[in-house]
């Protein structure tokens, strides 16, 4: 099936903002990978698809554990560390509190990572306590500063809209 540029860009942001691999994601929609990559890079070569291109710096300090993400509507911190799956949010909370040496004021949220990559869990203090929210993925991993072996000191958009997502559901 020929498609035009504009449904190419449409089809394209939806694969990335999508909660599955593109792989995954392809195959569901009937199209091909190859066709689904050779198209990306086609319209990359145009300039059509700015919302890959835009990226979030993250100010990483190499002496810190954490990074305070860019955000005007939530206070959130993205903690680098990976922790194990099965801690509870007392001892996530315990983290923060001793091991970052940062303060729990109601209205934080606080972004932690699996240690597979596959699951993300958000912290959110509040004034009678916490509350957790978690996001996992079947197939593929989120991307985590300074976890992986092409660690960079920004998100692209994308990246950083699919981790707001976790707490907005």
């Amino acid at each position: 099936m020929w498609r035009t540029s504009d449904e190419w860009e449409k089809i394209i942001k939806e694969g990335y903002t999508s909660d599955l691999p593109l792989k995954r994601w392809c195959l569901e929609h009937n199209i091909k990978d190859i066709t689904f990559r050779k198209a990306r890079e086609r319209l990359l070569r145009k300039g059509k698809l700015r919302f890959m291109e835009e990226k979030i710096l993250l100010p990483i300090d190499e002496s810190r554990k954490w990074v305070r993400l860019p955000s005007e509507n939530i206070r959130a911190i993205l903690v680098l560390e990976p922790i194990r799956g099965n801690l509870s949010m007392e001892s996530m909370a315990s983290i923060i509190a001793f091991d970052l040496d940062l303060p729990l004021i109601p209205g934080q949220i606080f972004f932690f990572i699996e240690k597979k990559w596959k699951q993300i869990y958000a912290l959110k203090i509040c004034k009678n306590g916490y509350c957790l929210f978690s996001r996992k993925l079947e197939y593929g991993t989120f991307y985590w500063p300074k976890s992986h072996s092409y660690a960079r000191d920004f998100m692209y958009r994308y990246e950083y809209d699919r981790l707001l997502k976790t707490i907005e559901n």
